[in-house]
């Protein structure tokens, strides 16, 4: 027998592996520059920029304009803001946990209260505690309203706000014309910004947390930091 046609059929399946083993490495090359594109696009130095440049426009809209009320140190290493409404059920019931966690830890923490008014007559009770607030008496109110939130009704706040202190001419003058609105507004829509669904809503360090936090769960997540 003809040696070249008794090895025909080994040269064929040489050529055919070969072949196939080609064609499987181009496409393994190839998938490979794709792959090394795309995370190469996704780690640019442009995108690095834009990411950059969200985050802190984030923090910014979490902190707002600097002008609200906080509690605790100026210079804090651990950041709580909160979104949150004085006719809102479960801010009620975090208002103590605010207090007590500003106490005690006074020199590492700052607690912001920022407005997010969604329930009827939130607006009122905003404008009330700001109006106190013109006059130092911001917590004060703060405190009594979440107290008694229940039992409150907007045309009770003059009187409330008399009894923590305030001069009556210079609340009335500042409920009537609105003052404070616009700071509140501002607020509401940098909620908005953040897709805030309901109160209150917590940044801690620019982190999101949603709902009422037990006072241990909040000490939990400060030791973190």
């Amino acid at each position: 027998m003809d040696e070249n046609i008794k090895h025909t059929p080994k040269k064929w399946k040489k050529i055919i592996f070969i072949v196939f083993g080609s064609i499987l490495l181009l496409i393994i090359v190839i998938i490979d520059l794709y792959v090394f594109g795309f995370f190469k696009n996704q780690n640019s130095p442009e995108d690095q920029q834009k990411a950059l440049e969200q985050k802190i426009n984030t923090l910014k809209t979490i902190l707002g304009d600097g002008t609200n009320y906080y509690l605790g140190t100026s210079t804090p290493k651990i950041v709580i803001v909160e979104f949150a409404d004085f006719a809102c059920p479960f801010c009620q019931k975090s208002y103590t946990t605010v207090r007590e966690l500003s106490i005690k830890y006074k020199d590492r923490v700052k607690i912001i209260y920022r407005d997010y008014p969604i329930h009827e007559n939130s607006i009122d009770l905003s404008l009330a505690t700001r109006c106190a607030g013109e006059q130092g008496k911001f917590w004060p109110m703060h405190d009594k309203l979440f107290l008694l939130a229940d039992k409150l009704a907007p045309a009770d706040l003059p009187e409330m706000a008399y009894n923590v202190g305030v001069d009556k001419i210079k609340y009335d003058n500042c409920v009537s014309t609105k003052k404070y609105l616009p700071k509140i507004e501002k607020d509401f829509n940098d909620g908005k910004t953040l897709k805030i669904a309901g109160t209150p809503t917590w940044f801690i360090n620019g982190y999101r947390v949603e709902g009422e936090i037990p006072l241990k769960t909040f000490e939990e997540i400060i030791s973190k930091f």
